[in-house]
């Protein structure tokens, strides 16, 4: 009896040896230098809150797509071409043109309407035809009051709440917009006390935001930046004005030297609406659908928000600045 005591002694010594070998070659590969461990440990604590900050990323994004489920086209973001989103201004156009426009373009490419032109029928038009669309969010110009964009403008003379009122009433008119876009209003895009708070509520909303103002840009995008709204600021606008064909020419032969002299994955075109420039704006995109990607503006926006967290988590594990204890909210 005593005999098989000790075989089982034996037999349970060496399961556990294997059992805490393998577990150690598996998790914690332990090793005579102390310092190769520790950065072990480090390397282990940083998958463990990558993967805390990706799903917490991943929650985020989620949170704009299951607020805009109905508003949002998806396009697929190549790896090998630019990815290209269009934007089309219409500026005090009639109903008949807005139906000719959104029959010619294809249907990623988004329509920003003018508050005063978001009338039901024409937001279902273009919904149903599968674009996109934008508010052109009216905002204190530089040479206001000579130019007034209307009642519902943002002023820097009003309080938040009567900003954020005016707001309210823009958004009531429709709720098949995914976000906004300025054009006009510089004044109001450089006063950092007025335009944050805007920018936090539109964000709070799960809307998107275009600043094509050049006026003052890198105050308006350290504003921006010091928001947790998903933005776009430089973007290539071309000029509203009665175009020529060969200036309009010129200009798209600009646009293309500009994405394919800048590497960068994403690029944002907006183009005011006129007869000409939509017609110009059509053969472009056809001669240049083999070299370029185009995409929806819902897509090019939580492409860019992904980039800029990989980008982020890249330099922050690069310079080894990844802490277990650094779990701050994603923004």
């Amino acid at each position: 009896m005593q005999k098989y005591i000790i075989c089982g002694i034996l037999l349970l010594s060496g399961f556990v040896y294997f059992a805490i070998r393998d577990y150690n070659s598996t998790y914690v590969e332990v090793s005579s230098n102390p310092n190769q461990n520790i950065e072990l440990q480090v390397k282990i604590a940083q998958n463990k809150l990558n993967l805390q900050k990706d799903a917490e990323f991943k929650k985020y994004i989620d949170s704009y797509k299951t607020a805009n489920a109905n508003n949002y086209e998806n396009s697929v973001i190549s790896a090998t071409k630019p990815n290209v989103a269009v934007v089309v201004l219409q500026k005090d156009i009639s109903a008949t043109f807005t139906r000719n426009m959104v029959n010619a373009l294809d249907s990623f490419v988004t329509i920003a309407l003018q508050p005063q032109n978001l009338k039901a029928d024409i937001v279902d038009f273009i919904r149903n035809k599968k674009h996109e669309i934008l508010i052109s969010i009216p905002m204190e110009p530089i040479n206001f009051p000579d130019n007034n964009p209307g009642p519902l403008t943002l002023l820097t003379g009003l309080t938040f709440d009567e900003n954020s009122k005016n707001l309210e009433k823009i958004l009531n008119v429709t709720n098949q917009s995914i976000g906004f876009i300025n054009v006009d209003g510089g004044r109001f895009a450089v006063s950092k006390n007025d335009f944050l708070p805007v920018l936090e509520k539109i964000s709070a909303k799960k809307l998107f935001f275009v600043n094509a103002s050049s006026y003052d840009n890198s105050i308006t995008d350290s504003i921006l930046q010091a928001s947790s709204a998903i933005s776009e600021n430089f973007v290539t606008l071309l000029p509203y004005d009665y175009l020529s064909e060969e200036r309009l020419k010129e200009l798209f032969t600009s646009v293309d030297t500009a994405i394919k002299s800048n590497q960068k994955k994403l690029h944002l075109v907006v183009l005011y609406a006129s007869e000409l420039s939509v017609k110009n704006l059509k053969n472009w995109i056809e001669v240049n659908k083999q070299n370029y990607n185009f995409i929806t503006l819902s897509s090019y926006f939580l492409e860019k928000k992904r980039l800029d967290y990989e980008n982020t988590k890249l330099e922050k594990t690069e310079k080894n600045q990844l802490l277990p204890s650094d779990t701050g909210n994603i923004r």
